[in-house]
């Protein structure tokens, strides 16, 4: 029986990208990269205890297809109608920050053309029309 086994897996899983199947009992990390991109974005709300099991250092660069996990990218898993449709599917918040409606680095509301700044979200108070930058906090 194949699986994949990714601490990138259990971080991001409705962004992961499409992997290689790899043999039970394998794991393969996220890249460098990706981790400390991920650090930078929730690092905060990693408990303590497991902080240093996701130390970046340990992780490694990526050098070709099958050594690391690089960062998911929506539009190359053909999930572009999740791109920019205002609801925030990878944890980075790279699917709603480069919308053409938008300015660079806003989120889209994902109701007109209303963008928020992403210091907005999940801050307590309702900025979007519908609410939805304090939904799913």
């Amino acid at each position: 029986m194949n699986k994949k086994i990714t601490i990138a897996g259990r971080l991001l899983p409705s962004c992961l990208p499409r992997l290689p199947t790899y043999e039970e009992d394998s794991m393969v990390l996220p890249c460098r990269g990706f981790c400390q991109e991920f650090h930078m974005g929730c690092g905060s709300r990693i408990p303590d205890k497991l902080k240093d099991m996701l130390n970046c250092n340990t992780f490694p660069d990526y050098i070709g297809t099958g050594s690391c996990i690089p960062k998911p990218d929506l539009q190359a898993q053909a999930l572009t109608p999740r791109v920019c449709d205002g609801v925030i599917d990878c944890v980075d918040m790279s699917d709603e920050t480069s919308c053409s409606y938008c300015p660079a680095g806003n989120i889209h509301c994902g109701i007109g053309s209303t963008c928020i700044s992403p210091d907005k979200r999940c801050d307590g108070k309702l900025d979007c029309p519908d609410g939805s930058d304090e939904k799913a906090c």
